[in-house]
Order: structure tokens, then C-alpha cells, then sequence
């Protein structure tokens, strides 16, 4: 019978940084002020005007 060379020991503590929330940021300050300029364009050519708080 074979025995079990390797030992384990504990895992080491860490904080997942996925980085998300960062990319999430800079995709709205790039994004956003186009598609509201393009909404309030629409709105105005169509007379629709949506409002929510």
C-alpha cells in the first residue's frame, strides 16, 4: 500500500479584487454624458419628456 507524501496545510487569508466596481465607474463617466445628451435630444425632438428621481 502506498501512503500520502504531500501535507496540506492552511489556506492563507486573502481579499478577492476583481476590479469591477472601477471598471463600472469608468465605463459610466465614459458612456453616460453621450446617452443623456442622445435622451434629451429624442425627448426634445418627440416632446417626450420622461422625469424620474
Amino acid at each position: 500500500m502506498h501512503k500520502l507524501l504531500i501535507r496540506f496545510g492552511d489556506a492563507l487569508p486573502v481579499e478577492p479584487v476583481l476590479g469591477y466596481q472601477d471598471r463600472a465607474q469608468k465605463m459610466a463617466q465614459a458612456l453616460l454624458p453621450q446617452e443623456i445628451s442622445r435622451a434629451f435630444d429624442e425627448a426634445m425632438r418627440t416632446g417626450k419628456i420622461i422625469c424620474s428621481v
